[in-house]
């Protein structure tokens, strides 16, 4: 499960290949951006825009990389694993 300003959503497993942490570079960026991982052009989204939610105010953000068949792609998110209702 991850959570993306006040919403949360959830992501297959099975889809999911790594977390790493948003680098401050792309904090402000459009809905969409590239960036260089371990060699390889990674997309990647974030997801309040696409969604068009409240931004968040979390300094710290995460990527959850995605594969579908040969291809890969970012998601950009609040937090990510376990999170209580609370949050």
């Amino acid at each position: 499960m991850v959570r993306v300003a006040d919403s949360k959503f959830v992501i297959p497993l099975n889809l999911v290949t790594e977390c790493i942490e948003l680098p401050e570079a792309f904090s402000q960026s459009d809905a969409a951006a590239f960036m260089n991982l371990r060699g390889e052009m990674l997309p990647f989204i974030f997801l309040e825009q696409i969604f068009q939610l409240t931004p968040s105010k979390q300094n710290r953000r995460s990527i959850i990389v995605v594969r579908y068949g040969q291809h890969k792609a970012g998601l950009v998110v609040d937090q990510y694993g376990r999170i209580s209702n609370r949050d």
